[in-house]
């Protein structure tokens, strides 16, 4: 090409990128008049004339594609071909001749690698795994002495044959394929000696790797076992390279193919390679290279499942003896005291009674450990198998053994380790007793927990240390432990145990900045009480970045629209500047930037022959492209947006139609700190914004979606609905809306219902279109006179209450909020609908009288007037009361200045009078500015 066709190139594509079609369709045929013939030039007037506004234009394009697909002699040149699959990829639907361009273009260049390989390479980063295979298997064919097309064929052909899309035939025949390739590679490895580099036979790790996961994937685990037995692919093969990670894998296929004693052995000789008194020796012999490696969780947990099915009395005997080996020598195994409570914990009618012998595992790994802070995370998965009398026993002695300890005010290190121990004994109590107890006849005793530990923590406070200011102080756990209690007070109508919780976990992070337990419970609080600028202050303070946007950031963002969906009018103490809708846009961002990156990662990793990261990376870039997260923080962008008329932020919606069917959950709740018992509601539900928003709720958040685009552009298709086929897809699922929402939900069907009825002007047999939409604008007038009559009684309750109603969250919380903004939302797509159905109706003679539509609308309109105005009043009214200095003054009293109350005086002591009234003030601040935001609200 020269400098002169370049300059032409570089600038059609400046006039595409600027949708200036006009300008570069005539640049495109100056060119052709001038004697440019290239098939290039072509295809670029083709692509210009099918994205061209001009439905003339448009057909131009499609008749002058035709002709070039109807050539006998096929476009075979490499950038013409790119440009015509780029056609195919972005303006043509159902053209099968599209899907031929490559393979005719190498009939005609049979002997051309570098059109293979652009070919493969071309469906590889499209993801059409089958066609990818196809142009893989031919170039393959062709140069059957080059080894990437072989691995490349093999890739495809596993991708392809296990896609959920994927036919049955297409998985019956593609992945023997890769099956059979990998055998033969396999086989023609020579022992010691590297493959040429014309072979096909396995010549490095990554291959090896490669076949372990075509093998296990195809639950061929047999075969994947003689493959790592076998000295020429072995463990210390030159292609095993003496890996740990493939001792791993042959335990899990030992464990896969039932093989115990051989699994029983191969672990207990790693263990012994590993044995603390057998790598001290100068002259030893070993089984294998791993030395210490060999003490490692995974192998002692595969001895103890060998042993539990070998089931035999001399193997028992014989592990139990090693464990005790190892806790015997000079060194320190926390994995091998770990395996004799598993050990222990494991029922087996050939060890006989094992109760006694588990407690005292128990006791002895408490006396080792108490010190630390995994103490209690270690025994909790094996101490719930004792019965209840010994656990009761079990709590006695620890508690003996840790009130045994010395203090030393001199020691800092000593004091340090009594608190960690004093810790781990209330998390013990807080498993066994507090968890397990959800009556009322429970609240004496989670006071009583409560006052200790907070005394524990003011005593941890009082130790002087050089930890930083952000780092995790030894008696934050006890605070913790005290919050998470206080939360369960708040359950039996203690309703001022929610003031106490924010007190303990704010002086907790006004201690340790970054402790993330106590900034993810207090997140959730402040929005479950509606103090949504509280909780996004604290938000930033989290630092999320990279993965934390799909698996953390729901914390803040589920029902954030429908919470505190407004930006603050006036910046309030404590509260970061901060923009909602841009935050979540960052969030969104990084889901569209991360599954570029993957992509660009994915095709790097083939050329550099990285197959494992590969899978690793095919099945991230799955999770985060189909997260539920991401799909979520759309939908909440959005009614923020509608609530913004989106001057404020951009519209992804077009993201929610690759939404699947079924995502992925990538929601983690296991970064909360959950010391509940098996079997209890674990610490996090007691925090929700409502039910846990599933598949139900993102269908119909997405038909909500849907009517909103319709009622814009007056255009669309409401009779397919990719959020109805969502619901009923996971129709089988509990439903996951609020009660307003599901309300809206029907209301929204009825909106629906009526805007199709004008749109396509269709109806059902027997029901004229009049009757249709009187009976439902009559349904709709039914539903706004009961909210009325609701809204009605809640003014009236709410200028009855008191000031500390509201402390007591009777009144304010996140559900108002949710409801008053579920509502406004609502009521705009019911004044839209109107709108619309009022302009249709004029030009529909078949449609509802005018006259009988005004009579019909005009209530409607009313009633909507109406209720938002009782919104508004309900919402200034609590405005002006919360903004008196006395309503701070009044919580902090009944939360914090009761003389019989010890919590209270416990939290006075620590943190002052004074930071418990700004805390209050904060929190009524955060309130007045959330209510402000409801009255900021216009009806459209």
């Amino acid at each position: 090409m020269n400098s002169a066709s370049a300059r032409r190139d570089k600038h059609l594509q400046e006039l595409i990128d600027g949708n200036n079609f006009k300008q570069a369709l005539t640049l495109c045929e100056k060119s052709i008049k001038k004697g440019d013939k290239s098939e290039e030039l072509l295809l670029t007037k083709i692509n210009i004339l099918l994205a061209h506004p001009d439905l003339t234009r448009q057909q131009q394009g499609r008749k002058e594609l035709d002709d070039v697909l109807g050539r006998a002699q096929p476009i075979s040149e490499i950038e013409a071909l790119c440009a015509l699959n780029n056609i195919a990829q972005t303006k043509i639907d159902n053209e099968p001749r599209l899907e031929t361009i490559w393979e005719r273009a190498a009939g005609v260049r049979p002997h051309d690698e570098d059109l293979y390989i652009k070919w493969f390479k071309t469906k590889f980063s499209e993801r059409k795994w089958k066609a990818a295979q196809k142009a893989a298997m031919m170039y393959m064919k062709k140069f059957p002495s080059k080894r990437e097309p072989f691995f490349w064929n093999i890739i495809t052909c596993e991708l392809a044959g296990t896609h959920p899309s994927s036919s049955d035939i297409d998985r019956k025949i593609l992945r023997p394929l890769a099956y059979g390739f990998l055998s033969k590679a396999s086989a023609d490895v020579v022992a010691d000696k590297p493959a040429p580099s014309n072979t096909r036979a396995l010549n490095s790790p990554e291959d090896l790797f490669l076949l372990l996961h075509v093998y296990r994937s195809q639950e061929r685990y047999g075969q994947a076992l003689k493959v790592l037995n076998d000295p020429r692919t072995g463990i210390a093969s030159r292609l095993g390279g003496n890996s740990w990670e493939l001792a791993r894998h042959r335990i899990e296929l030992y464990e896969l193919c039932h093989l115990w004693n051989e699994e029983w052995q191969f672990c207990r000789e790693l263990l012994d390679d590993a044995h603390p008194d057998n790598l001290q020796k100068k002259s030893r012999s070993s089984y294998f290279q791993f030395g210490e490696f060999g003490d490692d969780w995974k192998v002692w947990i595969g001895l103890l499942t060998a042993c539990a099915n070998i089931n035999s009395s001399d193997n028992s005997k014989l592990t139990e003896e090693l464990i005790a080996s190892y806790i015997n020598s000079r060194s320190v195994s926390r994995n091998a005291r770990l395996a004799l409570l598993k050990y222990h914990s494991s029922d087996s009618p050939e060890r006989g009674r094992t109760q006694e012998k588990l407690l005292s595992a128990s006791l002895e790994y408490f006396s080792k450990y108490r010190s630390k802070v995994i103490c209690f995370n270690d025994l909790q998965h094996y101490v719930l198998g004792l019965s209840k009398p010994l656990q009761e026993r079990f709590l006695k002695l620890v508690a003996e053994k840790t009130g045994s300890l010395n203090q030393d005010e001199n020691s800092v290190s000593q004091n340090l380790e009594w608190i960690t121990s004093e810790t781990n004994v209330l998390k013990l109590n807080y498993y066994f007793l507090v968890s397990r107890n959800d009556t009322p006849a429970q609240v004496p005793l989670l006071r009583a927990f409560v006052s200790r530990c907070l005394q524990l923590y003011k005593v941890s406070l009082s130790v002087k240390t050089s930890l930083p200011v952000s780092d995790r102080r030894p008696g934050d756990d006890a605070a913790m432990l005290g919050a998470m209690a206080l939360i369960r007070l708040r359950e039996f109508a203690e309703k001022h145990a929610f003031l106490q919780c924010i007190a303990v976990l704010e002086c907790l992070l006004s201690h340790s900045k970054h402790n993330y337990d106590a900034l993810l419970a207090l997140i959730r609080l402040y929005m479950q009480a509606g103090a949504g600028t509280l909780a996004v202050d604290l938000y930033f303070r989290l630092s999320i970045k990279n993965m934390q946007h799909t698996t953390v950031s729901w914390i803040l963002y589920n029902r954030i629209s429908t919470i505190h969906p407004c930006e603050p009018s006036s910046t309030i103490s404590r509260q970061t500047p901060y923009h909602m809708a841009k935050n979540l846009s960052y969030a969104i961002d990084w889901h569209i930037s991360a599954e570029e990156y993957n992509s660009n990662a994915i095709d790097r990793m083939l050329e550099c022959g990285q197959y494992t990261m590969l899978f690793d990376t095919l099945e991230i870039d799955r999770w985060i492209k189909n997260g539920f997260g991401k799909f979520m923080f759309v939908v909440e962008s959005h009614r923020i947006g509608r609530f913004s008329k989106f001057s404020q932020i951009q519209d992804y919606s077009s993201l929610l139609g690759g939404a699947p069917l079924k995502t992925e959950d990538t929601r983690d709740e296991t970064a909360f700190p959950d010391n509940e018992a098996v079997g209890q509601q674990r610490f996090a539900e007691y925090l929700e914004t409502g039910p846990r928003p599933n598949h139900i709720w993102l269908g119909s958040q997405i038909r909500m979606i849907e009517l909103w685009n319709f009622l814009q552009i007056k255009s669309g298709d409401l009779e397919k609905s990719p959020g109805a086929e969502m619901v009923e897809t996971n129709k089988s699922e509990p439903n996951s809306m609020t009660e307003v929402e599901r309300e809206a939900d029907r209301i929204v069907d009825m909106l629906r219902s009526l805007c199709a009825i004008y749109y396509r002007k269709l109806h059902e047999p027997g029901h004229p279109p009049a009757e249709s939409i009187a009976s439902i604008l009559q349904e709709l007038q039914k539903w706004l006179s009961a909210t009325s009559q609701a809204w009605q009684k809640r003014r009236i309750a709410q200028k009855q209450s008191s000031t500390l109603n509201m402390m007591e969250m009777k009144l304010l919380n996140w559900e108002y909020f949710h409801k008053i903004f579920v509502l406004m939302d609502l009521f705009r797509f019911v004044l839209l609908t109107i709108g619309y159905i009022e302009i249709e109706n004029r030009d529909n003679s078949a449609a509802l009288p005018q006259p009988r539509l005004d009579e019909l609308a005009k209530p409607i309109k009313n009633s909507i007037a109406e209720i938002w105005k009782s919104m508004h009043e309900s919402a200034s009214q609590l405005r002006d009361r919360l903004s008196a200095p006395s309503a701070s003054i009044k919580m902090v009293e009944v939360a914090f200045l009761k003389t019989d109350d010890s919590i209270g005086q416990e939290l006075r002591d620590i943190i002052g009078r004074e930071k418990l009234e700004d805390s209050v003030s904060d929190l009524c601040a955060s309130w007045v500015e959330a209510l402000e935001g409801i009255l900021r609200m216009k009806m459209l």
